[in-house]
């Protein structure tokens, strides 16, 4: 059977046509050694192919994880999926990804902790080229490449108990016969370590701790064994039973990513000597959003931008720096019904502003079960704009955020900060402590009339960063947001009113795109009962439908962000 990329108009026919109906009988994959639309924990693959039949899968040391394809709509650029593809397959330990929109292919190793591209054609190419992918991810040849490691470690004496701990394999672990000892050559290629590793008589065994975090702490070498043991490290987000979306799985069904690996060919080499890495410092990226115009989404988009960010496994805090608390709302820190119960009155962000020496952002800081893995989050409250004046005729106050951000800077990877709809001080606090600026807006005439105002807020800002020796802002670009999905809007408006933003305002609009859809409003109303109480308990739209369209767009904003950032 041909393959015409003509016949993929969409990205249903791009699944069916291509790779079901062509591309998976030629690379020799029956429909038992392939699967669609499969989860791991929050990672949906298209499909999923391995080189051995796995009814049911299996993980375990022959754990046969081989081949992920990903399909996407024929006038998707493919470069805008490229980092989700390579979260997919260091996290999973998978070998290749192909992804493809019809009139493209690619595919990706995985090499370590990051990806290269080994082969690209134009799917017009597909027919002639054929073979070539054969080679290089049929069924029979990545079976063949499995059986050839496995050989390998078995002439290393390698016994992998639990090959399943490692979720990025070490490119280069070389182990001599000298002094019966261990040395970690390149332990910075170990992305998470494993609890406990025994060396005994001249094998490797890899315990089965639940889960992985960093390199330990506590390293104990005796009688010729290495026990690598730091509990302490752990860092798991469990899983809620009370949370609508996050339901408990069943046993069968937990598919954990730490827990997928496959064994690959390793060398190994006694020395006498342990070596460990240098810790590399965090480069934390401080990012307000920010609009002067209310009512264009800028709450939504700060906490179900921290959520897709959080699910892309950075450390994410987010501060509140509007005196209304949306976002201390939204991400469900309101626990309770009056004043008298109020626990957020006297350690908030008020407080952060208000002391140079107290009210850190570690103390004020609370985890918020809003996502998962969870974020922690500063709050604001009501009296923030009681005390706007007092604020603003202290000396320090303008920089005193700079100051206590850089104390958590090891901590978090990425800081959001909610601004007011205003000109005022809080939010020049929020753009003078930001490194980057996303400005949210809905397109319509009052928020691009708005962005006049915006622009030469931000000239005075920096203006101001510039005297204390801080680099200007730095502007993502528009972002349009709380957008109609109707389709002729989409079709014909939208277009102009993008196009617009550069040219009337001098500004670059992000490629992705917010709609004001229905589930983003549903999963911001949840409630549950405590007590007497009705109690606000609202979850980010990506937990609450992961599948959905909304949390798709999310997730594209992310990855966006990330790439312009450098994270």
């Amino acid at each position: 059977m041909a393959f015409n990329p003509n016949n993929c108009r969409n990205e249903s026919e791009v699944e069916s046509k291509l790779i079901v109906s062509y591309l998976l009988p030629k690379l020799g994959y029956t429909p038992d050694t392939w699967h669609q639309e499969i989860a791991f924990g929050n990672i949906r693959l298209d499909f999923l192919s391995f080189a051995t039949q796995v009814i049911p899968i299996v993980l375990d040391a022959d754990s046969p994880m081989s081949l992920v394809m990903e399909a996407k709509h024929p006038k998707e650029n493919l470069d805008r999926h490229l980092r989700k593809l390579k979260r997919y397959l260091t996290s999973l330990s998978i070998r290749y990804g192909l992804i493809t929109n019809g009139k493209e292919l690619r595919i990706y190793a995985r090499i370590s902790n990051d990806i290269q591209l080994v082969f690209q054609c134009a799917g017009q190419d597909l027919e002639s080229r054929i073979d070539e992918i054969i080679a290089l991810i049929g069924r029979d040849n990545l079976n063949f490449g499995k059986d050839r490691d496995n050989l390998e470690l078995e002439d290393s004496k390698l016994n992998l108990v639990s090959p399943d701990l490692i979720s990025e394999n070490p490119d280069n672990l070389e182990v001599e016969e000298e002094d019966s000892q261990i040395n970690l050559v390149s332990p910075d290629l170990i992305s998470e370590n494993p609890d406990n590793l025994e060396v005994e008589d001249s094998q490797i065994n890899l315990a089965s701790p639940d889960s992985i975090s960093e390199i330990p702490d506590n390293l104990e070498v005796e009688d010729s064994q290495t026990n690598l043991v730091s509990p302490d490290s752990l860092s798991e987000t469990p899983v809620e039973s009370n949370n609508p979306a996050t339901p408990e799985p069943e046993q069968n069904q937990i598919l954990a990513i730490e827990k997928i690996a496959e064994p690959l060919s390793v060398n190994i080499e006694f020395k006498s000597d342990l070596i460990l890495s240098q810790a590399i410092p965090n480069n934390m990226k401080i990012i307000a959003v920010y609009h002067n115009k209310g009512g264009v989404g800028k709450t939504t988009t700060v906490v179900n931008l921290a959520a897709a960010l959080s699910k892309e496994g950075k450390r994410v805090l987010v501060i509140d720096l509007d005196s209304q608390a949306n976002t201390t709302f939204a991400t469900g820190l309101v626990k309770f019904e009056d004043e008298e119960q109020d626990d957020l009155k006297d350690c908030n962000i008020l407080q952060v502003l208000q002391s140079e020496d107290f009210y850190s952002i570690a103390e004020v800081a609370r985890e918020s079960n809003f996502c998962n893995p969870k974020i922690d989050v500063v709050p604001s409250h009501i009296d923030l704009m009681y005390y706007e004046t007092e604020l603003n005729q202290l000396d320090y106050s303008r920089m005193i955020l700079i100051q206590k951000l850089a104390e958590v800077e090891d901590k978090y990877d990425i800081v959001l900060i909610d601004t007011p709809p205003s000109l005022n001080f809080f939010a020049r606090v929020a753009l003078i402590a930001a490194d980057y600026l996303i400005i949210p807006s809905d397109l319509k005439p009052f928020a691009n009339q708005g962005l006049i105002n915006v622009k030469d807020f931000i000239k005075k800002v920096n203006g101001f960063k510039k005297q204390i020796g801080k680099k200007p802002l730095e502007i993502l670009g528009i972002l349009p947001c709380k957008i109609s999905p109707n389709l002729k809007f989409v079709q014909y408006s939208l277009p102009k009113r993008r196009e617009a933003i550069p040219k009337r305002y001098g500004l670059e609009i992000m490629d992705s795109v917010i709609y004001e859809r229905e589930d983003l409003a549903k999963c911001a109303e949840i409630f549950k009962i405590v007590g007497n109480m009705e109690i606000a308990d609202p979850i980010s739209v990506l937990d609450f439908k992961p599948d959905c369209t909304s949390s798709q767009e999310f997730e594209m904003l992310a990855e966006e962000v990330l790439v312009k950032i450098g994270k």
